[in-house]
């Protein structure tokens, strides 16, 4: 079977669109929602039945953004993104999105729109999360380290100063003990010597 060559591109458009979860909206000047691309995909799938509805009913994300809006409306600003905006599924599992709005050119050049891009960042979102989750059990893990640490240095502090406190008692009773013991000894080698008399039996 062979293909037209204008048909080429929509496919290949729409097959990359779909292998990078990637899916489209373009509005009018209005933010109506004029056409979608297909989603196939459930974090998605509200915008593909939101032709006719406002982009911000479309995103609520968006709401309180109509400044910024405005802003690439009238092409002073060139690009708007949310970055990991994440949305609660039906099964209670968690979709990562990453939403980019564009000013919308027709062949003149003259800005007619918004193209509002979304893209499932779910793998990336959901592996940046396990990492921040590690990383703040490894801060929790390093604080108790360094809790344990400063406890082990007072048991530490601690034990040196009794063991200070033990030599300097060993050395004042040591010095106690041998001012009597040398006397004893003195009178002790004085009986010995029979300097002092005949022992008594």
């Amino acid at each position: 079977m062979r293909m037209e060559p204008e048909f080429v591109p929509a496919l290949v458009m729409q097959t990359v669109l779909r292998d990078r979860r990637i899916v489209y909206a373009i509005t009018d000047r209005n933010c109506t929602v004029l056409a979608v691309s297909d989603a196939g995909w459930s974090p998605h799938a509200h915008v593909t039945g939101g032709v006719g509805q406002n982009l911000v009913e479309v995103v609520p994300e968006l709401v309180g953004s109509e400044a910024t809006l405005a802003d690439l409306l009238a092409g002073s600003l060139p690009r708007f993104q949310l970055p990991w905006v994440n949305r609660e599924q039906p099964d209670g599992s968690l979709a990562y999105l990453t939403i980019i709005l564009l000013p919308f050119h027709n062949k003149a050049g003259e800005i007619t729109g918004l193209l509002l891009v979304l893209h499932d960042v779910t793998e990336m979102g959901t592996l940046e999360r396990c990492i921040t989750q590690q990383r703040n059990e490894l801060r929790l893990l390093e604080e108790e380290l360094r809790r344990q640490n400063a406890k082990l240095e007072a048991h530490n502090a601690e034990l040196r100063r009794l063991d200070e406190m033990k030599s300097a008692f060993f050395s004042v009773a040591a010095h106690e003990l041998r001012t009597p013991l040398a006397a004893i000894r003195g009178y002790l080698e004085l009986l010995l010597d029979g300097e002092a008399g005949p022992l008594a039996g």
